[in-house]
């Protein structure tokens, strides 16, 4: 291996540690942060009877959460309406709609998970007040075929998230 290609691959080694490095310090330093976590609870029945194993499955609305290319495959207009009841009383609502338009598909879809109201407490154990916690996330998107490769398609897509965290 000449002096170049081994310079290269320490390199590469460094950059690589020292990513997972930084990686271990973050999460260590964020400890009770989440990142809209919620974003993750699954929509969809289908998607969790495959193990979330579902983003390369496309051909209805429940694709969206997983990768909005897989709605472009959908000939008829969708839409879908999901409530879960998840832990410690919390909840989910989600609505979503596709439909075709445009030479593709246009899909949106609209997220609320809701923590039930819990007692805030101060240093000394006494009550506070109460606290209201909630996530809304918006998402608007499209995707189409397009026939470059061979008579089956490309299936592209895009979409915009909006996702918004309210603590009262």
């Amino acid at each position: 291996m000449n002096a170049t290609a081994r310079n290269a691959c320490a390199i590469t080694l460094i950059l690589v540690a020292s990513g997972s490095t930084l990686g271990a310090s973050f999460e260590s330093s964020a400890i009770g942060v989440n990142g809209f976590q919620t974003l993750l609870i699954d929509t969809s029945a289908r998607a969790r009877g495959m193990g979330n194993a579902f983003t390369a499955v496309g051909g209805d609305i429940d694709a969206l959460n997983y990768n909005p290319a897989g709605v472009a495959s959908s000939p008829d207009m969708e839409a879908t309406f999901t409530h879960v009841d998840w832990v410690q009383d919390t909840s989910l609502e989600y609505l979503a709609f596709s439909r075709p338009a445009l030479g593709g598909n246009i899909h949106a879809s609209l997220g609320y998970f809701h923590v039930p109201a819990f007692q805030q407490l101060d240093a000394f154990g006494a009550g506070s007040g109460g606290i209201l916690i909630s996530d809304l996330a918006f998402h608007v998107g499209y995707s189409r075929i397009l026939k470059i490769i061979d008579q089956n398609g490309l299936d592209i897509g895009g979409s915009f998230r909006f996702a918004t965290r309210k603590i009262a």
